[in-house]
């Protein structure tokens, strides 16, 4: 078993500054990882409830169709009642 040679109080010091820095850089890389992670939700949040937007616009879309439809239905039915009564 080797031992070490004590290394002089400056070295460990550095040593001690350099791992503390190494430290919070790491740990304000990761806050700021969860701070765009959050921000990322936040986003496919707004982007689901713009995709329910979209689909309420389609529903009503269609909804306007078929009111058109039921409209040109009721145009024909009293066109026919106009009719039978003149027979």
């Amino acid at each position: 078993m080797k031992i070490q040679p004590a290394m002089p109080p400056e070295v460990n010091e550095q040593r001690e500054i350099n791992l503390k820095t190494i430290v919070k850089g790491i740990s304000n890389t990761l806050g700021e990882c969860g701070k765009l992670l959050d921000e990322i939700v936040q986003i496919w949040t707004s982007l689901q409830e713009d995709l329910n937007i979209q689909k309420i616009e389609d529903d009503i879309q269609q909804k306007y169709k078929w009111l058109e439809e039921i409209q040109e239905i009721a145009k024909a039915f009293l066109v026919l009642q106009k009719l039978a009564r003149i027979c």
